[in-house]
């Protein structure tokens, strides 16, 4: 008689099993992965799409920065980083945008941005946002531009006013001048065109409109004009404005936005005559693991930051 059993073997068992969860695991991921056509790196995405990268966004969502108390402005969704939280490295990434900008050539030829995205929800708005205030607290008389038409939100973050004041579609309607359109915000160097009333046709209004001409009066007394616009891939509005601009920037989710998407719209902006600068790749991951490591050691810098401690 055996001294032990010969069946089950228990640990063979064992053995082949974890052998074959594991098998199993490394096959699902790369199955994952070559489903995955999103750009969830820098490396990735200025290999693709052939062009720099200006800045790396780390993933903070809006709700997670500190609201701010200054009075008049509601930022529940769209708060200013390097107001509300400047030690922040949210705040340190649009400080980078900016600098970024600044080597794009002669200041002649980047004073006007437009920035742009493939698709919805890719944080274009926010990004301009904190683009423009980053460039007013550089001391620069910055106008930040309202241009989505279709969906303009700007107004949230920077009027109080619940309803949408006069703005673009008023000018080129010849309802409102120019002077009574460009609204000063509580951030200093900072002014404001919003979208202004719902137009049935938005494409048709830019198409007629003097882009090249307001644009050229509005350099006269502002250093910058930052531009918020309509996705690409989703109307056409953009590509009306695109020519007129003298640098375009694409905001890229990370990690969402497919690739055959983004190149679309890149395709689409050189057709319609825009310069391409680059991109921002947007919530970027962040921690340890992150997808570009600058945001986890660039964590020692932002807890003594000459900007404030670390919120």
């Amino acid at each position: 008689i055996p001294s032990i059993a010969t069946k089950p073997q228990k640990k063979k068992i064992i053995a082949l099993a974890f052998l074959l969860s594991l098998i199993m695991a490394i096959g699902g991921i790369i199955l994952i992965d070559s489903l995955d056509s999103s750009l969830r790196t820098v490396d990735d995405a200025e290999s693709t799409l052939h062009l720099p990268a200006l800045v790396a966004i780390p993933n903070h969502k809006p709700e997670k920065v500190k609201k701010s108390n200054h009075t008049g402005t509601r930022r529940d969704k769209y708060p200013i980083a390097s107001i509300e939280a400047p030690a922040s490295t949210l705040a340190e990434a649009y400080r980078t945008l900016r600098v970024s900008i600044s080597m794009l050539g002669p200041e002649a030829e980047r004073r006007v941005l437009l920035f742009v995205s493939a698709i919805p929800e890719e944080g274009k708005t926010y990004t301009s946002l904190n683009t423009a205030v980053a460039l007013a607290q550089q001391g620069l008389k910055t106008l930040l531009i309202d241009a989505d038409l279709r969906r303009p939100s700007l107004h949230k973050a920077l009027l109080e006013a619940k309803e949408t004041p006069p703005g673009l579609t008023d000018f080129f309607s010849g309802n409102a001048t120019l002077d009574q359109i460009i609204i000063p915000t509580s951030v200093g160097n900072l002014n404001f065109i919003p979208a202004g009333t719902r137009s049935p046709n938005p494409a048709e209004l830019l198409a007629s409109a003097d882009i090249k001409g307001l644009f050229e009066e509005l350099l006269k007394t502002h250093d910058r004009i930052i531009i918020d616009s309509a996705p690409i891939n989703a109307v056409s509005d953009t590509l009306v404005l695109a020519p007129h601009a003298q640098k375009t920037i694409l905001v890229i989710h990370s990690g969402k936005t497919p690739r055959k998407a983004i190149l679309r719209a890149i395709h689409l902006l050189r057709k319609s005559g825009a310069h391409v600068a680059g991109f921002a790749l947007n919530r970027l991951p962040t921690g340890r693991m992150a997808a570009y490591y600058y945001y986890y050691y660039g964590d020692k810098y932002e807890k003594d930051s000459v900007y404030g401690t670390k919120s």
